[in-house]
């Protein structure tokens, strides 16, 4: 949800006056919300007022209008709408499986759907199951796409026949959401043949 200021102008005609706004999903304002009352004194001019509008949901049009009182009755403004921006989202992560493995290096993958806003990626690794003291690949950008996108980073300096594990991770402006906790195994390190001499008895 998000809050919103509405403007208008009010005229007090010379008598104490308050005014509010109401505001709601319904074109004819049934059922609609209503601000706070704000007093705006006696004066003779128009007077240019404002007022909050919170609970809003994202890519909403609302409807609205100022309504004024003062001792000589209640008036009301046209009715006028606003729509408000799009939700803004984390971004959606997947971890998804590690390919290209050796016995020192691998191929880390996901996807990363940034939900429209300006997304970059990492992931963590190492040989802790928490990814305690993990380390840390290069960070990424993936862009404000509304589509998941492949995120892909490879690793080396790894140890032969151990067991890894790793995440993705992806941040913008919202937050950051963490994908689930993937592990590989390396490959057993490939062992020279030994040395053969032949000599003639």
């Amino acid at each position: 949800t998000c809050a919103l200021p509405i403007y208008g102008t009010v005229n007090p005609n010379g008598g104490g006056t308050s005014y509010w706004f109401l505001y709601g999903t319904n074109s004819s304002l049934a059922g609609a919300s209503q601000s706070g009352t704000y007093n705006i004194g006696s004066g003779n001019s128009n007077l240019s007022i404002s007022g909050n509008a919170p609970g809003l949901s994202g890519g909403t049009t609302y409807y609205y209008r100022i309504q004024a009182s003062n001792s000589a009755g209640t008036s009301g403004g046209s009715i006028l709408s606003f729509t408000t921006p799009p939700s803004v989202q984390l971004p959606t992560v997947t971890t998804g499986a590690a390919t290209s493995v050796t016995s020192s290096s691998a191929t880390l993958n996901g996807t990363v759907n940034s939900n429209g806003s300006s997304t970059s990626y990492v992931f963590l690794y190492g040989t802790s199951s928490s990814l305690s003291g993990a380390s840390v690949s290069g960070t990424y950008s993936i862009g404000f796409g509304a589509s998941a996108q492949s995120a892909s980073v490879g690793v080396g300096n790894l140890s032969p026949n151990t067991r890894y594990y790793y995440e993705l991770q992806a941040s913008s402006s919202v937050g950051t959401s963490t994908g689930a906790i993937y592990s590989f195994t390396t490959s057993v390190a490939a062992v020279p043949p030994a040395n053969v001499s032949i000599s003639d008895r």
